[in-house]
């Protein structure tokens, strides 16, 4: 499949891709609710769970490892809780990855790419950001 495809298709094939290329990591994805329900009197009420701007998905691989991903499209741009989430995980030393659907390519190519960016993250623990810089997070807290 060639783009366009959207962010979702991507996520979930990355989804059902990471157990065969890296089969020490575990992915889940957040289910994130936010709806109104009514009960057969007619009472209604509204079920939210997540917090806001949390990541798509979080990765937990051997040794306890663990990433925050947040999954865009092509021109997806991160929101202003997603922003703050991001920026918490770094305080954190939590490796946050944002993965985007790149102009043009395939399917199998996007979701060879994010495996990729994954498997690069739980090995040397260093993430590019968007403006390109690299940036080392640490794995050791201020424990």
């Amino acid at each position: 499949m060639t783009a366009p495809f959207n962010e979702r298709t991507a996520m979930r094939a990355f989804i059902l891709r990471v157990p065969q290329a890296l089969p020490d990591v575990l992915v889940f994805e957040r289910p994130i609710v936010n709806a109104t329900a009514t009960n057969e009197r007619g009472a209604t009420w509204r079920v939210r769970t997540g917090v806001p701007g949390m990541s798509d998905l979080y990765v937990v691989a051997s040794g306890g490892r663990h990433v925050e991903i947040e999954t865009k499209a092509l021109r997806g741009v991160l929101a202003t809780a997603q922003q703050a989430w991001r920026l918490r995980c770094t305080e954190l030393a939590i490796p946050h990855l944002v993965l985007r659907v790149g102009k043009g390519e395939t399917l199998e190519a996007c979701v060879n790419r994010w495996v990729e960016s994954l498997r690069k993250v739980l090995v040397t623990q260093e993430i590019e950001l968007p403006d390109d810089e690299p940036q080392r997070v640490s794995t050791v807290g201020p424990y």
